[in-house]
């Protein structure tokens, strides 16, 4: 089966963001035990703590994508890379970010295996 790595990464990234959005804890389906994430230079290792860390940040995120890049890894995983920008609350001025997801298809959907994330420095 050939997997169409455009349309899973614009079809992952949509469903992640506005779940991210709306109940983060709603993500844990998406992570298994040997999940890695970097999020702002700091790693997590699991499902349980990948978890608790986006549970832990404050506010009520808006993510706003600007361009999502996929493509098919030599294992048949697919590679996402994510620009965008996310707000924090309606007085908060938006803030560029670049997050960026390794997919791995377990039976008939997507784990992320890896996942790093970094806000852009703003510069005025």
């Amino acid at each position: 089966m050939s997997v169409n790595a455009e349309s899973v990464g614009v079809q992952f990234a949509k469903y992640y963001y506005e779940t991210f959005d709306k109940d983060r804890s709603k993500l844990e389906s998406l992570f298994v035990d040997v999940s890695t994430m970097t999020f702002e230079g700091e790693r997590f290792i699991g499902k349980k703590p990948i978890i608790d860390k986006l549970k832990s940040l404050q506010g009520n995120p808006m993510h706003v994508t600007s361009t999502i890049d996929s493509q098919l890894t030599v294992d048949n995983g697919v590679l996402v890379q994510v620009n965008g920008q996310i707000k924090f609350s309606d007085i908060d001025p938006p803030h560029t970010f670049a997050e960026s997801f390794y997919l791995k298809q377990e039976g008939n959907y997507w784990t992320v295996l890896n996942l790093v994330f970094r806000l852009s420095l703003d510069h005025n």
